[in-house]
């Protein structure tokens, strides 16, 4: 992954935070909004990284 920009991982964590413990304080849209901008690119690196796994085997 080198060469890319590093993922949010502090931002991930406090969504994570949020939702878990705000979840009826969190504004649908600001949800669907991760889900449709935000989640893509982390599930993108998610692939490089297994692929890169996979093929140190």
């Amino acid at each position: 992954m080198r060469g890319r920009r590093p993922l949010p991982w502090t931002e991930i964590a406090r969504m994570r935070d949020h939702l878990t413990h705000h979840y009826f304080d969190t504004a649908h849209s600001f949800v669907r909004a991760t889900a449709t901008d935000d989640f893509p690119l982390l599930a993108a690196a998610v692939l490089r990284l297994r692929s890169g796994l996979n093929a140190r085997d």
